[in-house]
């Protein structure tokens, strides 16, 4: 979506940058995250809550760091599966392993080195 200052376009709004908003609209009341277990179970469980997220996603936590593992059909799940793993209650950074499989030529995408 194009930001517009008069006749000018002078930034633009992605689905993420709405989704985070979103999802920062939420979280304002969340309890704080326990141990690494906790904060497994809670990113799992928000994951099968949303029907976009696909059931093969893996989910590592050690010492708060989580790591995605998997295989996605859909690009765009990437960005959204992140963000709910950054707005986990207690996790502190995300590794990104998923790889997504471009559907119709079958061909192999790992994620974007960080």
């Amino acid at each position: 979506m194009p930001v517009v200052r008069g006749l000018y376009v002078v930034g633009i709004i992605t689905r993420r940058d709405l989704l985070l908003a979103l999802v920062s609209q939420s979280v304002s009341d969340r309890p704080v995250g326990g141990d690494d277990q906790t904060i497994r179970d809670h990113l799992l469980r928000e994951l099968n809550r949303q029907p976009w997220a696909p059931g093969s996603i893996g989910v590592e936590v050690v010492n708060g760091k989580v790591t995605l593992t998997g295989t996605i059909l859909d690009d765009r799940q990437r960005g959204a599966i992140r963000v709910a793993a950054e707005n986990t209650p207690g996790a502190k950074s995300v590794e990104d392993q998923i790889v997504y499989v471009e559907p119709m030529s079958g061909m192999v995408i790992p994620p974007a080195a960080a």
